[in-house]
């Protein structure tokens, strides 16, 4: 038989809460990480919406018909978001004149649209 000795038990028990502390330290990480992602992600859609809600009024997205294209503006916005979160801040100035490129376009095309005869 093994003899039983308390400094044992103390070494097991500290080698425990090393480990558990380690796991929970490395979990507190993840969790930051993960929330400055969508913090910065919050922050990035709040400027895209400011892009596109200054053109309002020239391109009403209430109307059926621009239903397609503001499906599109959501595609749009989902893939940048898709693409590496890190370098997202770096790459928004190119985003926002790209999508500010297409809204000229189609207000446009609107109004050429509108203003033809029938």
């Amino acid at each position: 038989m093994i003899p039983y000795e308390p400094e044992d038990e103390i070494q097991i028990v500290e080698k425990w809460k090393k480990i558990r502390d380690k796991f929970e330290k490395d979990n507190m990480n993840e969790a930051i990480k993960e929330v400055n992602r969508i913090e910065a992600k919050d922050r990035l859609l709040v400027r895209f919406l400011n892009v596109v809600h200054s053109r309002k009024d020239d391109l009403p997205f209430t109307d059926d018909i621009l239903q397609s294209g503001f499906s599109s503006l959501r595609e749009l916005w989902s893939s940048f978001c898709d693409q590496d979160a890190s370098t997202a801040d770096e790459r928004f100035p190119a985003f926002a004149n790209e999508i500010e490129q297409k809204l000229e376009l189609a207000i446009t095309t609107r109004k050429e649209t509108l203003s033809q005869p029938y």
